[in-house]
């Protein structure tokens, strides 16, 4: 919740007017806020002889300087971080992709390749390597020989790839 100032305004004497609006933002002055507040027609409402008997600290106006200036300065390194972290699932997704080009291509396993070289890839149709049958119904069952059906993916293999 926050105050908005425009039906009362106010001028502060010997007190930082950011250090006044932090304060009321605060744990501190929102709980008083929610204690003072009253509502009329769904708008909140302070008048202002609840708003003068206020109790705020008061500390030296150098103080307040400083204190103002630590505060602009935390919630601008926070919201650095913010911007960081908002940037990692990007990043996340984007290594992903690498990581599966990479394998792909072969990068992450051409060391034991070359370790190994007697070892040779086999062929074998998805049939053999399945080990539950598809549950739902819907799936097709595999078969031991060429169909007429031709879907978007096996076009790009016959044309991407030899057979």
């Amino acid at each position: 919740m926050y105050i908005c100032f425009i039906l009362i305004r106010i001028r502060l004497i010997e007190y930082h007017h950011e250090l006044f609006s932090y304060y009321l933002n605060s744990c501190f002055g929102q709980t008083w806020i929610s204690k003072s507040v009253s509502q009329q027609v769904g708008q909140a409402n302070i008048n202002g002889t609840k708003l003068k008997a206020l109790n705020i600290p008061l500390p030296p106006i150098n103080e307040q300087r400083r204190i103002v200036a630590k505060i602009e300065a935390l919630t601008a390194r926070s919201r650095k971080a913010r911007e960081a972290l908002d940037a990692i699932p990007a990043l996340l997704e984007q290594f992903r992709q690498s990581v599966l080009a990479a394998a792909f291509r072969g990068d992450l396993t051409a060391d034991w390749r070359e370790q190994n070289p007697d070892v040779e890839w086999q062929q074998t149709t998805l049939n053999k390597v399945i080990k539950e049958k598809p549950r739902n119904g819907y799936s097709p069952r595999a078969v031991d020989y060429p169909t007429k059906v031709k879907s978007s993916a096996s076009q790009f293999c016959e044309t991407h790839f030899e057979n």
